[in-house]
């Protein structure tokens, strides 16, 4: 992939640029999917993130969701 992309004279600086530009577009995405996602009932039922406690507890994923809404509401992001 990298032979069809042009660098100038200064190849390390190219490549500092390309990952500056890569880091900046992930930090939207993640910003964009964070929002998108906290507080959902995928969120808060989500296996990977929290095993099997939303069927054990089943009260953990609506005090999950509670919680995040009042953390939302004093530390806005």
């Amino acid at each position: 992939m990298l032979e069809n992309v042009w660098f100038g004279d200064d190849v390390e600086e190219d490549v500092e640029f390309l990952v500056l530009g890569w880091g900046i577009v992930m930090e939207a995405v993640v910003a964009a999917t964070r929002e998108a996602l906290v507080g959902t009932d995928a969120f808060v039922t989500n296996p990977q993130l929290w095993g099997d406690l939303p069927e054990t507890y089943p009260e953990f994923a609506e005090t999950l969701r509670l919680e995040i809404k009042e953390l939302e509401t004093k530390c806005p992001v």
